[in-house]
């Protein structure tokens, strides 16, 4: 058979099947629509008659034949259900309800396929027109295949019970291991305390105005939850490049782990290594290796569109399913599909980074940009570009250093706090940032 007339898959027996054993017995109607929906029906009559059974159960009427002709004449939909010999011939064809499950997901199967036909033929239409940016395009259609994928295994309706379980099991978790952090631990004690760490899900903003040291401490919190607890993490980073990445959390690693006694390598030391005595080369060479080791992955690709960080992402939580957050530096920098519009563009951004983020059930940590102006600490209504950042994310940590700090103190106080949180109470924070490691530390 040629390409042009392959009948999309469909089993209309099952189909039949289904829709008789309805009439047979309406108390299985319930569980059918767990299963299937009205699209999931090939044949358009099986369509217009699954619609009429679930009005007819909507108005606490029986479901038979003469209330389902009834329904479909008021309806105008009689004659595309091929009137009342068919319907009375659907009753007539099951003899018990017993398999009607099975059948049940014969139909579903069929529907997923056909689905999945759809998906890749608008891919390939939207992959031959130049005006669609292939990123959106491809992003697109990872999307509706995973929520394909979503559908056929839904059981949208759960029992209270199931998630009272989940939250008794993970208490008896962390009283065995004496822990208040039902999250990832950020290697901030105070920060941890009060919001259990980092949960699957969740959208954390660092917000910051420029050189405050949003990238500073992402890294730090990096540090500690990939090199030090050996978290998977994924970093996106439009502003720094993997190198400058590299040296900072070596930096960084020689300041968190050093002895009372010991020396660190600052960021310079390691960008202009001439001066570093041979003395300081091992504990180099060591803070390298054990950063070199960590399971963390750098995407930096400039201004990177945000369909393709999510293409990107979800790839590789397909191919690494241990993956435990994920970090964007930063989201002003970030491309969208309307980037004539800042606040277009924004919001466009953290929404879809908050569907990553319950997607690929991680943590995305979003660092982003604060209006510069002003002496005051910043609020919530000044991060740049929208006030879907503010909505969109679970928690927002503020970061502020205050203009009369002499920028070449070795260790500067820098003020954090919680502007925002969903879960937990608005808390204020005294840091110290250490300049020549670009290393945070609470006080």
């Amino acid at each position: 058979m040629s390409e042009e007339f392959r009948q999309m898959p469909h089993n209309l027996d099952a189909e039949r099947a289904v829709l008789g054993s309805v009439l047979l017995e309406n108390k299985c109607l319930p569980e059918i629509t767990e299963i299937l929906r009205e699209d999931d029906f090939y044949d358009p009559a099986h369509r217009a008659i699954y619609s009429t059974f679930e009005k007819l159960d909507t108005a606490s009427k029986p479901i038979d034949p003469t209330m389902v002709r009834e329904q479909l004449e008021t309806d105008g939909m009689l004659d595309v259900a091929r009137g009342p010999t068919y319907i009375m011939q659907l009753e007539s064809a099951v003899m018990s309800i017993r398999n009607v499950v099975d059948h049940c997901k014969v139909v579903k199967n069929k529907a997923t396929h056909r689905a999945s036909i759809q998906i890749a033929h608008k891919m390939e239409m939207n992959a031959y027109d130049d005006g669609i940016d292939i990123n959106t395009t491809m992003s697109d259609a990872q999307s509706e295949i995973m929520d394909l994928q979503k559908e056929e295994s839904r059981e949208n309706i759960i029992h209270i019970s199931e998630p009272v379980m989940t939250v008794m099991d993970r208490v008896d978790e962390l009283r065995a291991s004496k822990s208040n952090i039902s999250g990832i631990a950020t290697g901030l004690d105070k920060f941890d305390d009060n919001t259990g760490g980092l949960q699957p899900g969740d959208l954390f903003v660092l917000a910051a105005r420029t050189s405050v040291g949003k990238t500073a401490l992402a890294l730090t919190i990096t540090y500690h939850m990939s090199v030090i607890n050996r978290k998977l993490g994924l970093w996106f980073s439009a502003e720094m490049n993997d190198t400058q990445l590299a040296q900072r959390l070596i930096s960084i690693g020689s300041q968190i782990e050093r002895g009372k006694d010991d020396t660190f390598i600052g960021l310079q030391q390691i960008r202009n290594p001439y001066h570093l005595p041979e003395s300081e080369m091992w504990k180099l060479n060591a803070y390298a290796k054990r950063v070199g080791s960590a399971p963390i992955h750098i995407d930096d690709t400039p201004c990177i569109d945000i369909s393709d960080l999510r293409s990107r992402a979800k790839y590789f939580k397909q191919a690494h399913h241990d993956l435990a957050y994920c970090v964007v530096d930063y989201v002003q920098l970030m491309g969208a599909s309307n980037n004539d519009n800042e606040v277009a563009k924004i919001t466009e951004i953290t929404q879809r980074l908050k569907q990553l983020g319950r997607e690929c059930e991680i943590p995305i940590i979003a660092l982003a940009q604060v209006n510069r102006g002003g002496v005051d600490k910043p609020e919530l209504y000044h991060l740049k570009g929208s006030s879907s950042i503010e909505q969109d994310a679970d928690i927002v940590f503020m970061m502020h250093r205050h203009d009369d700090v002499d920028r070449a103190l070795e260790y500067q106080p820098i003020d954090g706090f919680l502007a925002k949180i969903r879960n937990g109470q608005p808390m204020e924070m005294n840091m110290s940032f250490h300049g020549p490691t670009t290393t945070f530390s609470e006080i």
